[in-house]
């Protein structure tokens, strides 16, 4: 699988098949916004989650020192 094919079934064909597709899979207002902020594209390379750099979980924004302190 490449690695733009990777992105979408872990997003958007997800929210597709569990009937969640108008709640979350994309990134459009009115949707449930969480994020992982990467370094790199992940559509590019399969590598790019493993560089997190931040995390938005139910619109709270948490940095790589609070993800390892487990917050």
């Amino acid at each position: 699988m490449t690695p733009l094919r990777v992105f979408r079934a872990a997003t958007q064909t997800n929210a597709e098949l569990l009937g969640l597709a108008r709640e979350v899979g994309s990134i459009e207002p009115g949707k449930r916004a969480n994020l992982l902020l990467l370094r790199a594209n992940p559509t590019q390379t399969i590598q790019a989650y493993d560089e997190i750099v931040k995390v938005i979980v139910r619109g709270k924004v948490l940095d790589r020192e609070e993800l390892a302190a487990g917050r």
